[in-house]
């Protein structure tokens, strides 16, 4: 679930700069490789936000998180002017340059943009956390910062935990293993997210090499080969992306309701072995019978469900 409250439009709301020219690192490395551009939205609504919320904290620009309002430093929108996108042993992998205008709040300002790199990977499966930051940085968002108990980890980044009674999530420890936090601070400049389907890495600085969108593709894609398969399956199941589609489009639960009475028995096998908040109905038939399961399940797989659609709603009044 998203931990920020908006999302971006295709075409960013305040972006006031001017993107430097030369930077050709990702055209060289999708014209190479033979990568998809992907116009507008390149993480599907997902990530943008939080990539705009790192940016803004490695620039010193961070969100207070109270009400004092910050002075001196103008915050525009991101954009993401060249995303390329392919399977890379069965994962989706998305690489993009970031660009947010960020400028003291001075008359005549030329309009900054401060840019940073950004590597997504395919990993539909809940995890233990939401984010994990460089130490480098000040909190983005609102950190549940949880030890993973290596206190050299600790000391460089900072892991934003999932609350433990969340059903279905791994332990952090059973994740965030010795091979993986070594593979995290391989570097002290990084930022992960995961939300929804995918998981980011973010550093300050663009991609300026096809070397560079290459080494980095490696470097994520051997973190997320090093989760343990119970947690993030080797290969990644596509089979039920039409299900996943169909439950993307619904606008409430009443429509969620009605969806559930209409899944043939493959669909419902489908939903129950999917990560979706939808998977504890999936033998529902008619919707008092959903109802009742709603009103018999924890507090927090509640939450799970109502924040999908809260989302949604969301997502619609923003656009």
């Amino acid at each position: 679930m998203p931990l920020f409250g908006h999302h971006h439009k295709n075409e960013p709301d305040g972006f006031s700069g001017n993107i430097p020219a030369g930077f050709t690192g990702l055209p060289e490395f999708g014209q190479a490789e033979g990568w998809e551009p992907v116009p507008g939205q390149p993480f599907d609504g997902h990530l943008e936000t939080a990539v705009h919320e790192i940016t803004r904290a490695m620039y010193g620009a961070a969100r207070t998180g109270h009400a004092v309002m910050q002075t001196g430093i103008r915050v525009g929108g991101t954009a993401f002017p060249d995303a390329f996108r392919a399977s890379v042993g069965g994962r989706t992998v998305i690489v993009a340059n970031a660009w947010t205008s960020i400028e003291a709040e001075v008359r005549y300002s030329t309009g900054d943009v401060r840019g940073v790199a950004v590597c997504a990977v395919e990993v539909p499966a809940v995890l233990p956390f939401l984010g994990i930051q460089s130490r480098r940085f000040p909190p983005i968002g609102l950190m549940r910062v949880t030890p993973t108990g290596d206190p050299g980890f600790d000391e460089r980044f900072a892991v934003n935990a999932v609350p433990e009674a969340v059903p279905g999530v791994p332990s952090l420890d059973a994740v965030l293993t010795p091979e993986v936090r070594q593979r995290i601070m391989a570097h002290d400049d990084w930022v992960f997210w995961h939300e929804r389907y995918l998981l980011g890495c973010v550093s300050p600085g663009v991609f300026r090499s096809a070397a560079e969108v290459s080494q980095r593709i490696g470097e994520v894609l051997g973190m997320v080969a090093a989760f343990p398969a119970s947690a993030a399956p080797r290969q990644v199941d596509h089979s039920a992306d039409d299900l996943m589609a169909r439950i993307a489009a619904l606008k409430s639960m009443d429509e969620g309701m009605a969806f559930l009475t209409r899944l043939t028995p493959a669909d419902r096998e489908q939903l129950a072995r999917s990560g979706s908040p939808l998977a504890v109905l999936a033998d529902v038939r008619t919707p008092q019978e959903a109802m009742a399961r709603f009103r018999s399940l924890p507090q927090p797989q509640k939450m799970q469900l109502m924040m999908m659609f809260m989302e949604v709603k969301d997502q619609q009044r923003r656009r």
